[in-house]
């Protein structure tokens, strides 16, 4: 049913052919790359190309009109896109599309990513286009949001959320959003990205913020982990950079409460991806098994 939705939504018709670069066995390349030619007169590619110039030559030799994708993978095709390509419609979803890479990729092709909001448990949630900073989150005809838990964590019902999942009442997901005014929605974060170093509260999601807006900095990931001293947890960050990762703490420290400092950052030339475009967790923890410990000074 989501995916006869999305085929009337999306006006997909028999012009219409679909390049997917997302894994068929994820919820968000099933639907798209599946389902919907299943149920919609489009045709679709055979094999999901991985590599960006590889990607780039097969969206303009099969004369796709529909491009599946993720967030690295458009990052990567604004460097390397020519304008001689038929897209129409460009989704993205398994992690977070930055308004800039957005912003980049339209610069380069004349085409907005469209994001989808969802996840395997709930189904499509909501659609956004950055063609506005910060743009707002639209949940998706018939799909009713608002928040529970402390008063920050999104709850969905929705046609789309599996019957077993759901019960009798909203489905409680894990990320924390705020509700806007006319539905719309902004997201905060995950639940689990707030946690507490020598008990006070620190945002995981405000962290890695900050340490992508410093000048050098393209990428970041910020976690907490068990620590040996008396603080419980302590914040580690991996940052897509080439400058020093004593300069970055630095910075931070004019930016960040203490509680928030990373007691260890490393940086690398690309933060890791699995295939389906999200953050590979094992290759993460490895590379901050090694992160050099910064020697701050609390005030």
């Amino acid at each position: 049913s989501e995916a006869m939705f999305h085929a009337r939504a999306l006006q997909v018709g028999a012009d219409d052919h679909i390049l997917a670069t997302a894994a068929p066995h994820h919820i968000y390349g099933l639907l798209f790359s599946v389902l919907l030619p299943l149920v919609s007169p489009a045709t679709v590619e055979r094999t999901s190309p991985f590599f960006p110039q590889e990607i780039a030559r097969r969206i303009e030799s099969s004369g796709a009109t529909i491009l599946v994708s993720t967030p690295a993978h458009l990052r990567a095709l604004a460097s390397c896109m020519s304008s001689r390509h038929r897209l129409r419609l460009v989704l993205s979803s398994g992690a977070p599309l930055s308004s800039a890479d957005s912003a980049e990729f339209h610069a380069r092709t004349g085409v907005w990513p469209l994001e989808v909001y969802g996840s395997t448990e709930t189904g499509g949630v909501a659609f956004r286009r950055q063609d506005v900073a910060d743009a707002p989150w639209l949940p998706l005809p018939d799909v009713d949001v608002r928040l529970g838990g402390e008063g920050e964590t999104l709850c969905v019902r929705s046609p789309f959320v599996s019957a077993n999942a759901s019960g009798d009442d909203a489905f409680v997901t894990g990320d924390r959003a705020e509700i806007l005014p006319g539905g719309t929605f902004r997201l905060l974060g995950r639940v689990d990205g707030v946690v507490k170093v020598g008990g006070k509260r620190v945002a995981l999601p405000e962290v890695e913020d900050a340490l992508r807006a410093l000048d050098g900095v393209s990428d970041a990931v910020v976690m907490a982990l068990p620590s040996e001293s008396g603080r419980g947890q302590e914040i580690v960050a991996l940052a897509a950079s080439q400058r020093p990762a004593s300069d970055l703490v630095r910075e931070l420290r004019e930016k960040l409460p203490s509680p928030a400092w990373p007691r260890r950052l490393r940086c690398v030339s690309a933060i890791p991806i699995t295939t389906v475009g999200k953050r590979d967790r094992g290759a993460i923890l490895q590379l901050l098994a090694t992160a050099p410990v910064q020697g701050l000074q609390e005030p």
